[in-house]
C-alpha cells in the first residue's frame, strides 16, 4: 500500500481522471464505479512500485505525477522482463507431465501476458496460478505476483535441470503415484521421491530430523546458487514421508 498521507486525495484523483480520459478517448465519457475503482487502483499500484527500495535512477522529482510516472516505467519494464523470463523457460520447461504445471504455462501464464494492460490493469494478475510454488506470494498483486512467481518457476527449474530426468520419473512414479495430477510443488515431491529412496536404501535412517539435515548438508555441499538453495529449503521443510511402514513413523511429519 501506498505510504500514508505521502500523497493528496486531489492529486490521486486528478491522474485517475486523466487516465479516465485517455481509457475512453473522450473526457466526457460515462466512468462507473467499477471502471472508476479500477482505474485508482492501477494509480495506487504505480505509486507503490516508484516507492520501492530499488534503483531510483531517472526519479529527479517527488511530485505525485513524477512518482506516478516513474513507477508506470517501472511497470512497464517489468512486465517486458515477465514475458522475456516466460519464453525462456517455456523453451526447456521440466514438467514431468504435471498437470497443474502444464496448465499454468500453457493457459494461465500466456493469456495474461497477451492482455495485461500496464496503463490500465497492472494491479490484476491471473485468477488462479494452478501450479503452487514454494514462497507465499498472497500479498502480491498483479506484475509484482506474476513475475515473483516466474522468478520462482526459474529456481525451480534450474534445480529440476541438474537431476537426472530418467532416475526423477522412475522415482517419481513409484513414490508419488499419480503425481500427474497432484496439485503440488514439483521440488517437493521430487526431494520426497529421493527421500523415500535413501530410506529405502538405509533402513536405519528413520528420523526425520537427520534425514531432513542430511538434505541440507547434501544442498549446501552441491548448490553454490544461494537464492537456489534457500528455495529449497522451504521444499526440505514440507516433506512428507507417506506410509513408510510401522518401523518408519518417527519420520512421519
Amino acid at each position: 500500500m501506498v505510504s500514508e498521507m505521502t500523497y493528496s486525495r486531489e492529486e490521486i484523483i486528478g491522474i485517475t481522471g486523466d487516465l479516465a480520459c485517455a481509457y475512453h478517448s473522450d473526457s466526457s465519457s460515462y466512468l462507473d464505479d467499477e471502471t472508476a475503482a479500477q482505474l485508482i487502483s492501477a494509480v495506487l499500484f504505480c505509486l507503490q512500485e516508484a516507492e520501492k527500495p530499488a534503483d531510483k535512477t531517472g526519479l529527479t522529482a517527488g511530485s505525485c505525477r513524477d512518482q506516478y510516472a516513474f513507477g508506470l516505467q517501472r511497470a512497464e519494464k517489468k512486465l517486458l522482463a515477465a514475458k522475456h523470463l516466460y519464453r525462456s523457460l517455456q523453451k526447456n520447461l521440466i514438467a514431468f507431465d504435471n498437470e497443474f504445471l502444464q496448465e499454468t504455462f500453457q493457459t494461465e501464464l500466456p493469456h495474461w501476458l497477451r492482455t495485461c494492460n500496464v496503463r490500465y490493469t497492472p494491479h490484476i494478475h491471473p485468477l488462479f496460478l494452478s501450479y503452487p510454488v514454494l514462497y507465499d506470494l498472497s500479498n502480491m498483486h498483479g506484475i509484482d505476483r506474476v513475475y515473483a512467481y516466474l522468478r520462482c518457476i526459474e529456481l525451480e527449474q534450474k534445480f529440476l535441470h541438474t537431476a537426472d530426468i530418467q532416475n526423477i520419473w522412475e522415482l517419481l512414479s513409484r513414490h508419488w503415484p499419480g503425481y500427474q495430477t497432484y496439485c503440488e510443488n514439483l521440488c517437493t515431491m521430487v526431494l520426497t521421491a529421493l527421500t523415500l529412496h535413501t530410506v529405502n536404501l538405509s533402513p536405519h535412517v528413520i528420523d526425520r530430523n537427520a534425514i531432513c539435515k542430511h538434505l541440507y548438508d547434501d544442498l549446501q555441499a552441491n548448490c553454490e546458487d544461494e537464492k537456489l538453495q534457500k528455495y529449497l529449503h522451504m521444499a526440505i521443510t514440507r516433506i512428507v514421508i507417506p506410509a513408510a511402514g510401522p518401523a518408519d513413523q518417527s519420520i512421519r511429519k
